[in-house]
């Protein structure tokens, strides 16, 4: 197997790019930045000869605390770079992997969101996924879409680091209790990638929209639950940190630009349909993010 991947700097990107390694797959790397500002024809010509299987576009900016993104980039990043490259896969006559989330949903429904559910976001974030995913379909025909639950890493911006960093300035210690996600760690989605892969190149005609996220429906509350088991396990905490469940949407952000009206209370993906077409199952995240914790609780690893 050999593919294109692009987004490899980002949080599933990295995992991707070690499981892949592990595999002993063959990987040509094209960042974001190079792939918009070349042209179709500058593409499809480096790449003629390369013997490519798979376009995989992984590049993701964590929806759960989006603000601070321009219209300009999140247009950029889900809509044009997502186009570019379909079209790109259809000169290059190969499948396309594309990655979205589960936030072009707008969460205010009281059921986990199927495949088939209309995409219906409030915000811009959002509707920029939706429009991207749309325009990979236009373009290509040999298309998956990997819609993703809420992410937690290591690193970056995602919802475990913004609570340490909250915690650490004593702030975010009141959780919600209403707002229903599954938190899902990117080394578990790369798994996911990898394992669908293998089944396209043996030639599966699976192509459409699957959704993914870990087993395990939490609150904000129940995450911050086990996150601080984890830490008061691997890590020397000097001040005891207290949490509260509260009856509110979402934590307490001074930066938060959405208003309570629109904050979503149900980020939940239907995975079956993945599970009955490629035989993926669902992986509990606790006892990854408790391994996380370990992880970065090592003396060469930034807490």
């Amino acid at each position: 197997m050999k593919l294109l991947l692009v987004g490899a700097e980002s949080q599933v990107g990295r995992a991707l790019v070690s499981c892949l390694a592990e595999h002993h797959v063959s990987v040509e790397y094209l960042s974001p930045a190079q792939a918009l500002a070349a042209t179709l024809p500058s593409l499809a010509q480096q790449y003629a000869g390369a013997a490519l299987q798979f376009v995989v576009n992984v590049d993701h900016i964590d929806g759960f605390y989006p603000e601070g993104h321009s219209q300009k980039e999140l247009e950029e990043r889900h809509v044009l770079l997502p186009q570019q490259l379909a079209k790109l896969a259809e000169e290059l006559e190969i499948p396309i992997l594309q990655i979205s989330d589960y936030q072009v949903f707008s969460g205010g429904g009281d059921q986990p969101y199927r495949e088939s559910d209309e995409p219906h976001s409030q915000t811009l974030y959002g509707v920029t996924r939706w429009q991207g995913e749309l325009s990979v379909q236009r373009f290509a025909h040999r298309v998956i879409i990997l819609r993703v639950g809420t992410l937690f890493c290591e690193q970056g911006k995602n919802l475990l680091v913004d609570l340490l960093d909250q915690w650490k300035r004593g702030e975010g210690r009141e959780l919600s209790t209403l707002l229903q996600f599954s938190p899902t760690a990117p080394n578990d989605i790369a798994r996911v990638i990898y394992a669908v892969l293998q089944q396209l190149a043996c030639d599966a005609q699976v192509w459409g929209i699957y959704h993914y996220c870990s087993a395990d429906i939490a609150t904000l509350y129940d995450f911050a639950e086990v996150l601080l088991a984890a830490r008061t396990q691997f890590v020397g905490v000097e001040n005891e940190i207290r949490i509260k469940p509260v009856q509110a949407v979402m934590p307490k952000n001074k930066h938060r630009s959405r208003s309570s009206a629109t904050m979503p209370v149900n980020t939940v993906l239907r995975c079956e349909k993945i599970l009955n077409t490629f035989g993926i199952r669902q992986r509990p995240w606790r006892g990854e993010l408790t391994r996380m914790i370990e992880r970065m609780s090592q003396p060469n690893v930034s807490t």
